[in-house]
């Protein structure tokens, strides 16, 4: 046990997330929970063992997200990521219907030179701020990076290695989580969430 954190298994590897609880894998054996759209690219996204643990490796091709089935309004979101090159993602909040390959949403931006920046697609609206000298200075080119939102009424706020670097306010307030297919490969471990 580590002073003042909680050691909690996930697909049978420790990891030590501050001891808070409550969060719980948004994957395990496989994707199920999730969709794709569209519905023809979920061979983008597939689960793979790596080094003991359970990795969503996207493709990058088609251009496309998967999305949670459930809904999300106040939470915090935790994920671990890497690029093996110089790639790109986003991960989704707030997916407003229709669903289409850029959907109304916020994205956090997923991409090394500029990750956790919080931005709006599709026609959604808000208003965000990011540090980008704080950005530049906590991300880890090439290796795994953790990257924790929370999302409260509609307010944003986006960590990387526990400094925040992005934050502001939705006025979409609630819906599914995606996670896009954005033309390069891209790794996503560890994803869990605590909230409704």
């Amino acid at each position: 046990m580590v002073r003042g954190m909680l050691l909690v298994t996930f697909f049978g590897v420790t990891s030590l997330w501050a001891g808070d609880g409550g969060f719980v894998p948004l994957w395990d054996k496989d994707l199920a929970g999730w969709k794709a759209v569209p519905k023809a690219a979920e061979g983008a996204f597939a689960l793979k063992d790596v080094d003991g643990q359970r990795v969503l490796l996207i493709s990058g091709k088609p251009l496309a997200y998967l999305h949670t089935v459930k809904k999300y309004k106040d939470f915090v979101l935790r994920y671990e990521w890497k690029a093996e090159k110089e790639g790109r993602s986003g991960v989704l909040l707030h997916i407003v219907e229709p669903h289409r390959t850029w959907p109304m949403c916020v994205q956090v931006q997923a991409q090394q030179d500029s990750h956790g920046r919080l931005f709006t697609m599709g026609g959604a609206e808000g208003n965000f701020v990011r540090d980008k000298a704080a950005q530049k200075a906590v991300v880890k080119w090439g290796e795994w990076n953790r990257t924790e939102v929370v999302s409260n009424a509609g307010k944003l706020s986006v960590k990387i290695n526990g400094t925040e670097v992005a934050r502001g306010e939705s006025a979409q307030k609630e819906g599914v989580i995606g996670i896009q297919s954005e033309g390069t490969e891209f790794l996503f471990r560890r994803m869990e969430i605590k909230g409704k």
